[in-house]
């Protein structure tokens, strides 16, 4: 389980695992209208929203995190609009819980969801 350090100083240092800062942008993407799943990549299988952690990567570099989503947007939905609500919401979801400045949320839109549509 990798870490972040997230500060550092006289008193200690504060760490949170890239798995519990997916975790928390699994719960953030869960609450937009209109994401259908994660998908762990671009050619991958699409997961269901109970699997929180899966198509999201984090990575901290020179003091700074970046997380990618791989989404499913649901048929019907402006793709930019959804993309654009998930950056929203992933930023001020992870900067009020954990705390720390994100560099950039990137969200790659990997399909559309057609299952409500059909029918």
């Amino acid at each position: 389980m990798e870490e972040n350090i997230l500060t550092n100083n006289a008193k200690g240092e504060i760490k949170v695992s890239t798995e519990v800062i997916s975790v928390i942008s699994g719960m953030a993407v869960n609450e937009i209208e209109g994401v259908a799943s994660l998908a762990e990549d671009t050619d991958s299988t699409v997961y269901s929203k109970k699997m929180l952690s899966r198509g999201i990567s984090v990575e901290t570099k020179n003091d700074e995190m970046t997380v990618t989503l791989n989404l499913v947007v649901k048929y019907g939905y402006q793709v930019d609009e959804v993309a654009r609500e998930v950056q929203l919401k992933v930023k001020d979801s992870l900067e009020n819980m954990i705390g720390f400045p994100l560099k950039s949320v990137n969200v790659i839109v990997v399909g559309v969801d057609f299952s409500e549509a059909d029918q």
